[in-house]
C-alpha cells in the first residue's frame, strides 16, 4: 500500500550536513520510514532496481545466485545465469527500446569478499566479460560484444539506454582500474575522468605489496556516472578505503567529485558506503553509508549533489538497511534488525542478511528519494 505521508516524513528528515562534518556523526536523527514488503530478504545483497523490477545476488550452498523480482512476479533466480563463488555485480536498467535488463561480469579469477560490511573487492578478479540477460528471464543471457573490449578484464558493468559503463581492472603493469563508457556496442570506449589522483597507488610508508585501485559497484545514468572507488593505500585509517564517487559523462573535469569517504579506523569504529546509484536529473550520486563511531552501528540513506555541502541524510528508526537501490522516486532496500554484537564491530559470517536473526526483508519506500534527488 502507498502511504501518502512518505513523501512528507522524507522531506522532513531530510537534513542538510555541513561539508566539514564526517559522514558517520552528523547529527541525523532517526526517522520512521514507511515500507511496502517485497520478498524475504534471507541472504541477499547488492541489490538493483528499474522501474519496479529488482535484481540481488542471494547465498545459496556453495555460493551465489543471480535472482530477479518483476513487479508483479514472485523473487526467482534467473534461468540460464551459472552461479559464481562471489555475489554478482549485477545491474538492472534500460536497453536501447526500453526494456529492463541486467547486465553482469562472469571472471575465470574472482575477486574477495571484504570489508567491514562484506562487499567484494574485485581488484584481483582476472578474465572477467560482461554479459546481459532480460530481467523477466524471458531469454538466456548473452555475451556483450563490445569494440576495444578485447584483453580487458571488465566488471561493474552498468547500462542505461544501451550506453554500457564498466571497469576495467587493475593489471601488474597498471595498478588503477579504469572507468570505461561505451556510447554505443560498436564505438571504442572513452575513459571517464575521476578517481585516484596521481600518486595514491604509490607506497608513502613501507609495503607489503603494491598500492592498487579498482571498483567496487558502478551505476549509470544519463548525465553522470556513479562508482564505489576501492583503495588499498588508505589515507585515512588503517586498511582499504572506499570511497563514493561521481563522473560526468560530458567529460569536463571541474565537476568530478568523493561524495564521502569510507575509512576503517585503527582504534575503533567505520563508515563503509554500500552500493551507488547516479542522480538522473543532475550530476550526483545516492547511497547507503553504514557507519559506527565506536558505539551503535546505524545506516543512511544519503543523496550529493554537484555541491560540497549539498549533502541530504535519512536515517531509518528501529531497523538497519543492508543494502538498497534508488529507483526514479523510490528505495528499494534490504531490511533488517541491528545485528546482536552491536558495538560497532563488523558483521561475521557472510552478508548480513544471511543470519537469521537479522531477519532481513526486500523492501521499497515510495517517493523517499524524489525529495533527494531534486
Amino acid at each position: 500500500m502507498r502511504a501518502p505521508s512518505v513523501a512528507a516524513v522524507a522531506s522532513a528528515a531530510l537534513l542538510l550536513a555541513p561539508a566539514a562534518a564526517p559522514a558517520d556523526a552528523p547529527k541525523v536523527g532517526t526517522t520512521p520510514v514507511p515500507v511496502t514488503d517485497l520478498a524475504d530478504g534471507t541472504g541477499l545483497t547488492a541489490p538493483s532496481a528499474h522501474r519496479g523490477t529488482v535484481v540481488a545476488s542471494r547465498a545459496v550452498p556453495g555460493g551465489w545466485e543471480l535472482v530477479a523480482k518483476t513487479p508483479d512476479g514472485p523473487l526467482k533466480a534467473l534461468p540460464g545465469v551459472p552461479r559464481r563463488s562471489v555475489p554478482f555485480d549485477a545491474d538492472a536498467g534500460p536497453d536501447t527500446r526500453g526494456r529492463t535488463v541486467v547486465v553482469f561480469s562472469r571472471c575465470r579469477t574472482e575477486g574477495e569478499m571484504a570489508g567491514a560490511l562484506p562487499t567484494v573487492d574485485r581488484s584481483d578478479a582476472r578474465g572477467c566479460s560482461l554479459h546481459v540477460a532480460p530481467a523477466d528471464g524471458s531469454a538466456p543471457p548473452r555475451r556483450l560484444a563490445l569494440r576495444g573490449a578485447r584483453g580487458l578484464s571488465l566488471t561493474t558493468p552498468s547500462i542505461w539506454r544501451g550506453q554500457i559503463a564498466a571497469a576495467a581492472g587493475p593489471t601488474p603493469a597498471r595498478r588503477t582500474a579504469r572507468v570505461l563508457l561505451w556510447r554505443d556496442v560498436d564505438r571504442a570506449p572513452r575513459r571517464l575522468h575521476g578517481g585516484t589522483p596521481a600518486g595514491a597507488t604509490r607506497c608513502v610508508a613501507a609495503c607489503s605489496t603494491a598500492p592498487s585501485a579498482s571498483v567496487d559497484a558502478l551505476d549509470l545514468g544519463p548525465r553522470t556516472v556513479a562508482f564505489l572507488w576501492r583503495l588499498t593505500n588508505a589515507t585515512v585509517g588503517i586498511g582499504p578505503a572506499v570511497e563514493a564517487r561521481w563522473s560526468p559523462l560530458d567529460g569536463g573535469r571541474g565537476n568530478q567529485s568523493t561524495a564521502a569517504l569510507g575509512y576503517i579506523s585503527g582504534a575503533c569504529g567505520f563508515r563503509q558506503p554500500l552500493g551507488v546509484s547516479a542522480l538522473r536529473s543532475r550530476p550526483g550520486l545516492r547511497t547507503v553509508l553504514a557507519q559506527s563511531a565506536c558505539a551503535e552501528l546505524a545506516t543512511t540513506f544519503a543523496t550529493f549533489g554537484p555541491r560540497g555541502a549539498d549533502r541530504r541524510l535519512l536515517r531509518p528508526d528501529g531497523y538497519l538497511a543492508y543494502g538498497a537501490a534508488f529507483d526514479g522516486d523510490d528505495v528499494v532496500w534490504l531490511r533488517g534488525f541491528p545485528p546482536p554484537e552491536n558495538a560497532g564491530r563488523a558483521v561475521p559470517g557472510g552478508v548480513p542478511c544471511g543470519r537469521p536473526e537479522i531477519a532481513c526483508r526486500l523492501v521499497v519506500t515510495r517517493g523517499a528519494g524524489g525529495a533527494a534527488a531534486r
